[in-house]
């Protein structure tokens, strides 16, 4: 996996979305989702769709981004084969992307957890799958 610190959080979904689109050879898709966790609180952005269609060059195209946590890839590739299955649109793109380089995740991360009942006793996303892994 190639690093890409010189890269904003915009620029990299910009780049993914692109790619998807050129390898499927489609010039526009219908609707963009974007799956993210973390933008809100790493970043300082909370639009992340609308901002990567625009770096893309998809201005106009529906763009929504999708948050459940670390689920959130999982969700958004539902959300858009429903939205295919049932006709709502022709073409669909479904992304990913984060950037943990920026700052330290851990605090973030652990907005994942239970806030009232793990991580009072300073449980972390990490210990509490090293919990789970035990």
């Amino acid at each position: 996996m190639r690093k890409r610190y010189d890269r904003t959080l915009r620029q990299l979904g910009a780049e993914v979305v692109t790619a998807a689109l050129a390898d499927a050879g489609v010039e526009r898709p219908d609707a963009l989702y974007i799956s993210n966790m973390l933008s809100d609180e790493l970043q300082g952005q909370k639009h992340l769709a609308a901002l990567v269609a625009d770096e893309a060059g998809l201005a106009g195209v529906e763009a929504i981004q999708i948050r459940a946590a670390t689920a959130a890839g999982a969700a958004a590739l539902r959300i858009g084969f429903l939205a295919v299955a049932s006709g709502a649109v022709d073409v669909a793109v479904v992304a990913g992307v984060e950037k943990m380089s920026d700052q330290a995740p851990t605090p973030a991360l652990a907005k994942a957890l239970d806030a009232e009942r793990e991580v009072p006793d300073g449980a972390t996303l990490l210990s509490q799958n090293a919990r789970l892994m035990q």
